[in-house]
């Protein structure tokens, strides 16, 4: 029959003398035995590391979430001087463009797929695949 998780089991290790002292010197001052000093000391062992790795874990998350915000203060950036380019293309202030009541020059194709693929498509605003199949 398997034993349960819970089980008390016995185990044979050997370890040096002088680690088999210092056990029963901190068992005797904690008023324990040998056998409860040890078991209570692996047991913490195991805790530390969980603990460890999750301050690891916590370190990650920290500098993610930085990162994340640098993103997303980026986008942020980029999205507001989309807009702003389309304003100013539309009021025809952009040097070195062609105005907008004439030919979509390949800058302002540019830019809408940039923005399309960002925030995706402008509502009312047909793709050109659409357009042209017309």
């Amino acid at each position: 029959m398997p034993r349960k998780p819970t089980d008390i089991v016995q185990y044979k290790l050997r370890i040096r003398e002088s680690l088999r002292r210092r056990i029963e010197h901190a068992a005797k001052k904690r008023g324990l035995s040998a056998n409860q000093e040890m078991a209570i000391r692996l047991e913490h062992s195991f805790e530390l590391e969980t603990v460890r790795k999750l301050e690891f874990l916590v370190e990650d998350l920290a500098k993610l979430t930085v990162r994340l915000k640098d993103l997303s203060e980026r986008v942020t950036d980029n999205y507001r001087s989309i807009v702003e380019l389309r304003k100013l293309y539309s009021a025809g202030n952009v040097p070195g463009l062609p105005s907008p009541t004439g030919e979509i020059p390949m800058q302002k194709s540019l830019l809408d797929r940039l923005s399309e693929d960002i925030f995706g498509p402008r509502v009312g605003k047909r793709k050109e695949s659409e357009q042209e199949g017309e």
